[in-house]
């Protein structure tokens, strides 16, 4: 199988099936996905740095992206 990039859930279950080994971030991975999938988290040294986000100007007044930035505005009290 030739798979190069795929969504966390695909990896999940081609993981589970014993198809595939994957990587997935672990912040993106419940604990109930580990019992589910039967998947195991290693530990690493690897420093991903700050997380940041970009915002597109939202010139048309979608509803979606106004809730997406006041959910990012909450969840890592962003300032402005």
């Amino acid at each position: 199988m030739s798979l190069n990039n795929s969504s966390y859930k695909t990896i999940l279950k081609l993981v589970s099936l014993g198809k595939v080994l994957g990587l997935v971030t672990r912040e993106y991975v419940t604990k109930e996905e580990f019992k589910k999938y039967n998947l195991v988290e290693v530990n690493t040294d690897i420093d991903l740095g700050k997380i940041e986000f970009g915002i597109y100007l939202n010139s048309s007044r979608f509803t979606e992206l106004n809730n997406l930035i006041k959910i990012i505005k909450t969840e890592f009290n962003v300032k402005k």
